[in-house]
């Protein structure tokens, strides 16, 4: 008959604490992303086209940025 070793103590690579704190962290970068998102959309929601045009952008660009979906433009904010 063959024995058998089993290894004992072998520890994960990850703990469930950490995947945890992992998940969470992402979870705050993106609500912390989404709000810059919504708080510049804000500011340039309330700018004048002379404003406007201070930045280099038309009315129609600012427009079309306002028009898109926060959650949208928090994947190229994301890449950058």
């Amino acid at each position: 008959m063959q024995t058998i070793k089993l290894r004992t103590g072998a520890r994960p690579t990850t703990s469930l604490g950490s995947t945890v704190r992992t998940g969470f962290a992402m979870v705050w970068k993106t609500l912390r992303t989404w709000a810059r998102i919504l708080h510049t959309r804000s500011a340039l929601a309330e700018m004048d086209d002379r404003m406007l045009a201070d930045l280099g952008i038309s009315r129609a660009q600012a427009d079309f940025q306002l028009s898109n979906a926060p959650w949208r433009l928090a994947d190229r904010v994301a890449r950058r």
